[in-house]
């Protein structure tokens, strides 16, 4: 279900934004747990892939990202890494007459530019770490290629004159965008996204690190192989009326994300998704 940040989710991360000495710590706590503020600006026609977002998931060893999602159209598929920063770090130095970057975002943009540079030499590894949620199968065979985002800065920066602006908007490419925390915001208030559920990479397959939302195709895709639920994770679906001992089992939920089999008592999807959205907050 799309929903707009309540007035009280954009306070408390204005609050966070503006807390002295935080670090980035809180920011990827908060956007876990209200995953409408996690950027999505390559999105494509059939948005964000199963409807997760994975957190801290690996380019490689060294190169860490804060978010991951996956997304495709008919065609082609988009994997976009995201990497935020202390939101206390500033994009310009104050006494430059050129306009010139601070060091810290100088190296934040070098971070990002590091995974494109690095990110297609480990191609291969990255989708095979990512296998479980390329789904379905049938289109894995599409091209894939990457795209980044950076998170930096407060917007109250740019607004000092336009020349700033156009500085810090000459940075994004077609395949790296550059944005601050208040377009974040910015765009949790103003556009209806749908709730999407935050999973953590464990061992060869994935976990939910913050459930907030009905899990909708994920179990009729993703395998009990590479996915792993946690007892009271399993009791709240079950109780909800998807057949998590069928999928422990090994069969797929493929009937509205809910069922392996059809029956024409089966609840719709939306039945479903309502179902669990109302045990999740009730």
């Amino acid at each position: 279900m799309a929903i707009h940040a309540t007035q009280k989710e954009v306070e408390e991360f204005e609050r966070l934004l503006g807390q002295a000495g935080a670090g980035e710590g809180p920011i990827q706590a908060f956007l876990e747990m209200h995953s409408e503020f996690v950027p999505t600006p390559f999105v494509l026609g059939h948005n964000v892939n199963l409807g997760v977002i994975i957190s801290k998931f690996q380019i490689d060893t060294n190169l860490v990202t804060d978010f991951t999602y996956i997304t495709k159209n008919s065609a082609k598929w988009q994997v976009v890494f995201i990497e935020i920063e202390d939101p206390e770090k500033k994009i310009f130095k104050d006494s430059s007459k050129y306009r010139a970057f601070t060091a810290e975002f100088n190296d934040a943009l070098a971070q990002v530019k590091e995974w494109r540079d690095h990110a297609p030499r480990v191609k291969a590894a990255i989708l095979t770490r990512l296998e479980p949620l390329l789904q379905p199968t049938t289109m894995r065979r599409n091209p894939v290629s990457f795209r980044y985002v950076l998170v930096y800065g407060r917007r109250a920066e740019l607004d000092l004159d336009q020349k700033r602006l156009e500085r810090f908007s000459n940075e994004s490419t077609s395949e790296f965008e550059v944005m601050t925390f208040d377009a974040c915001s910015s765009e949790a208030q103003s556009s209806a996204k749908p709730r999407r559920n935050v999973i953590g990479h464990v061992g060869d397959g994935y976990c939910f690190k913050a459930f907030r939302a009905a899990p909708g195709t994920l179990f009729s895709w993703v395998n009990v192989k590479y996915f792993r639920l946690t007892q009271s994770e399993q009791d709240l679906l079950i109780n909800a009326g998807l057949d998590m001992p069928s999928w422990l089992a090994g069969k797929d939920l493929s009937v509205n994300g809910a069922k392996p089999k059809f029956s024409f008592s089966d609840p719709s999807a939306f039945q479903v998704s309502q179902a669990v959205e109302k045990l999740l907050y009730p």
